[in-house]
């Protein structure tokens, strides 16, 4: 995606690069002044996840009007479009009504074919804080885990289980996209908690000590967590998902090993993403 063409113009954010939500913390140090609780005639829609807004007018959308400073716009601008997809996005110009004042004219990113694949929203005011996967399936995902504390040899509650594990790297999968590049695939965009202070410090809280664990399909290859190297650590309990799917018979023995690494996972991702949104409110 290029630039927009006059970057000058102040950007009219209402997604993920909004002050308190996930990604803007890629362009804080480029802001000059913020106008909180802008509006817009336009229609808030999501698609694959993201907030778009619609490019004919019809409708309100809330945001925040981000004025860059000056010699910084290029960079700001340049951050935005390194995360956003542009088979999503494309730039645009808009209108921005900031505390009834006169309209402000905006850069903004309108969804492409916006009609296509988006689902229209009861709501005109993107919070990423209540995303379903940050909020009801982490709570489903730890009432499993209350239910699976008394094991005896259960194979349904070794499926629950399991299936928790699963939707856990989901929610892992979901903050990692909003928090980074969307053009990444899935595992880069995983491996970049590597360099999150947050998640390095819980992990080193609630793991104890090492241990391994082995391929299911090359069981001469073991994987090793250790706290205080967060790659292994990820590449660790990401082979406890894999073994999830390919392991078959042998998932009695496993219990154990996972239902120690589905709560320590669940506390880390917890932190983290309470953490990422807290940071973003205090900036």
């Amino acid at each position: 995606m290029d630039l927009p063409t006059d970057i000058s113009k102040p950007f009219f954010s209402y997604g993920i690069f909004k002050p308190g939500q996930l990604g803007y913390y890629r362009i804080e140090n480029y802001v000059e002044n913020k106008k909180i609780s802008c509006y817009v005639n336009h229609r808030l829609l999501t698609r694959d996840g993201l907030p778009i807004i619609h490019d004919t007018k019809g409708g309100s959308t809330e945001g925040a009007l981000l004025e860059f400073k000056d010699g910084k716009e290029k960079k700001a601008y340049q951050s935005i479009i390194d995360i956003e997809p542009d088979h999503h996005y494309k730039w645009g110009t808009i209108n921005v009504t900031a505390n009834r004042e006169k309209e402000i004219s905006a850069n903004v990113l309108f969804g492409k074919s916006p009609e296509k694949g988006s689902t229209p929203t009861d709501y005109g005011n993107y919070d990423g804080k209540k995303d379903p996967l940050f909020t009801d399936a982490l709570d489903l995902i730890r009432e499993i885990i209350d239910k699976s504390r008394h094991f005896n040899l259960e194979i349904k509650k070794i499926f629950e289980l399991q299936m928790a594990y699963m939707l856990l790297w989901t929610v892992l999968e979901r903050y990692t996209t909003l928090r980074y590049e969307l053009n990444q695939t899935p595992m880069e965009r995983i491996y970049q908690l590597k360099d999150d202070p947050n998640f390095c410090k819980v992990l080193k809280e609630v793991v104890e000590k090492k241990r391994t664990v082995f391929r299911s399909d090359n069981p001469r290859t073991r994987v090793i967590l250790d706290p205080n190297k967060p790659k292994s650590a990820i590449n660790y309990y990401y082979q406890i998902r894999s073994n999830i799917v390919h392991r078959g018979k042998a998932i009695y023995h496993d219990y154990d090993k996972l239902f120690l690494s589905i709560n320590e996972l669940l506390t880390i991702t917890e932190a983290t993403i309470m953490r990422a949104f807290s940071l973003s409110e205090s900036e």
